[in-house]
C-alpha cells in the first residue's frame, strides 16, 4: 500500500511538471528574453558633437570569413531641441544619402581604411537612416571587408561622433 501511495505521488509529480509546470528549458532558448536583453545593451557610448545625441556600439563580429557586421545604436535625448531632422546626423556620404554609408572601419595594424560594402548594383550594405525624434534610438548596421585574420582590434569611425578604438573584433 505505501508503496502504491509513493509511485502514485511520483508519476504525479512528473505529470504536473509535464503538463501544467513551467518547462525550465524555454528560458535558455536562443533568441529568448535573457538573450535578447544583452543584445540589445551598447559595449560602449559616446556623445555626438550635436547636442543631446549618442551612439552606442552593439556589437562587431566577424560574420564570415571576408565580413564583418557593426551593429550601432542612435540616440537623440528628450531634451534634444527641435530635432526633427536628419541633417543634424548625417551618417551619409553625402547630403542624398540616407544611409549609414560614411561609416568606416579602420585597420590600425595594417593602416587600412575599410568602406562598407556595396552590391552588384552599387548600393550600401548598410542600414537606411532619415531622421531621429527627441527621445528616440534607432538601431543600424554597416557590412565592410573583414581585416586579415590575424587583426582582432579595429577602430570604428562615425561622422559626428568620436572613434570607437581598439574594439575586439568578436566571431
Amino acid at each position: 500500500m505505501q508503496r502504491s501511495l509513493l509511485i502514485l505521488l511520483c508519476v504525479c509529480a512528473a505529470a504536473g511538471a509535464a503538463c501544467g509546470g513551467k518547462d525550465k528549458r524555454e528560458s535558455r532558448r536562443p533568441g529568448g528574453p535573457a538573450l535578447a536583453a544583452d543584445a540589445t545593451r551598447p559595449i560602449a557610448t559616446v556623445r555626438g558633437s550635436a547636442s543631446g545625441t549618442s551612439l552606442g556600439l552593439l556589437s562587431l563580429r566577424r560574420s564570415g570569413p571576408k565580413v564583418v557586421t557593426v551593429k550601432l545604436r542612435v540616440s537623440a535625448s528628450d531634451d534634444t531641441d527641435t530635432f526633427a531632422d536628419r541633417a543634424r546626423i548625417d551618417l551619409g556620404e553625402d547630403v542624398l544619402d540616407d544611409t549609414v554609408s560614411a561609416l568606416r572601419l579602420i585597420d590600425e595594424v595594417n593602416g587600412r581604411e575599410h568602406f562598407p560594402l556595396r552590391d552588384a548594383d552599387g548600393s550600401c550594405l548598410c542600414s537606411s537612416f532619415e531622421r531621429i525624434r527627441p527621445g528616440d534610438s534607432v538601431d543600424v548596421y554597416a557590412k565592410f571587408p573583414a581585416p586579415p585574420a590575424g587583426v582582432t582590434r579595429v577602430a570604428l569611425h562615425v561622422p559626428g561622433f568620436p572613434s570607437f578604438d581598439g574594439v575586439r573584433i568578436n566571431s
